[in-house]
């Protein structure tokens, strides 16, 4: 599946990328996807969307194999997507990256955010 998107990309998108000081913990069902302690929030104004995105040394990779689905989005780029497998089983487009992101994403080129929809998300304090 491809998600084009528009002809051109916006040149001076309303988007931030923040390093966050939290913990963020990425679990499908028992299994524990992702955790890192050093996460960005990427915030898009205009639209209210915020994300924590992961670096890709705190990403379970080994589970994850790459998605035929791509999307687009005018403020970062294109976006491969991931499945999970776990015990043999094939959880679809459970997450994605932006590989090659336009500038205003750069900050987060190849980390890894997760459909809350897929998976279950868990933000605390940093622990002592």
């Amino acid at each position: 599946m491809h998600d084009s998107g528009p002809a051109h990309d916006i040149a001076d998108p309303d988007i931030t990328v923040e390093p966050r000081a939290a913990h963020v913990v990425i679990r499908l069902g028992e299994t524990v996807l992702a955790d890192s302690q050093s996460p960005s929030v990427v915030r898009q104004s205009s639209s209210g969307v915020a994300r924590y995105y992961l670096p890709p040394d705190d990403v379970r990779r080994d589970l994850l194999e790459p998605s035929e689905t791509t999307t687009h989005c005018p403020y970062k780029g294109d976006a491969a997507h991931h499945s999970a497998r776990i015990d043999g089983v094939l959880h679809e487009d459970v997450a994605w990256s932006y590989d090659e992101p336009l500038p205003a994403a750069v900050d987060v080129a190849g980390w890894f955010s997760f459909y809350d929809d897929k998976v279950s998300i868990a933000i605390g304090p940093l622990p002592e």
